[in-house]
């Protein structure tokens, strides 16, 4: 009867370091590949599941080696970018950009301070670089600030201030029809992947 259960307690613990070695859930709300952003309508997602990954259908003119992923939390949008190209992808802090476009509008996320994001100035062949952009924040809440002489100045310093604690914009994913990567010269385009089924 022990041997019964010491063998019992030795499948369980391997059972439990198995799941928690196991691969963290990855960044799998939104898929999108290289491609011209004239091109989206020939971009489609066809299924998702964690065995087959992701299938989908494109036109001859993208390139499914420079691709993307991104999920959307309450605070903040992470973007991993694959690199499986033959050339590094520059990386520009001024330049790249990052768009969430809804059915109603279009929001650009904020790339947060450039210490963070420049660790590194390309994603080399074969990698890829996850990215963590900051939703946009509603500054329509911002009180008007009282007429001083640096009025300017003074307005800077409220909007950086309220960035930092103030209310970010609730972006229903569901509303989200595409988001978009600009990288260097690469322009990525992510659709929504449909639920694991």
């Amino acid at each position: 009867m022990k041997s019964i259960q010491r063998y019992l307690v030795i499948l369980l613990a391997a059972f439990l370091f198995l799941t928690a070695c196991g691969p963290l859930n990855p960044v799998n709300d939104f898929f999108g590949i290289r491609m011209n952003i004239d091109e989206e309508a020939n971009f489609k997602i066809v299924s998702y599941n964690d065995v087959d990954g992701v299938k989908y259908q494109n036109s001859i003119n993208m390139d499914p080696k420079i691709n993307a992923w991104a999920e959307i939390s309450a605070n903040e949008v992470t973007i991993k970018v694959v690199n499986n190209s033959d050339a590094d992808l520059p990386i520009n802090y001024t330049t790249d950009q990052f768009i969430i476009i809804t059915n109603e509008q279009e929001y650009i996320l904020g790339k947060g301070e450039r210490e963070n994001y420049v660790s590194q100035i390309s994603i080399s062949p074969n990698s890829s670089k996850t990215f963590v952009l900051e939703l946009p924040v509603d500054y329509t809440k911002i009180s008007q600030s009282p007429s001083q002489s640096s009025e300017t100045s003074l307005t800077r310093e409220v909007m950086r201030d309220y960035s930092k604690s103030g209310t970010k914009l609730n972006v229903n994913t569901d509303n989200i029809k595409y988001i978009v990567v600009k990288i260097g010269s690469a322009s990525i385009l992510l659709k929504k992947v449909p639920n694991n089924k």
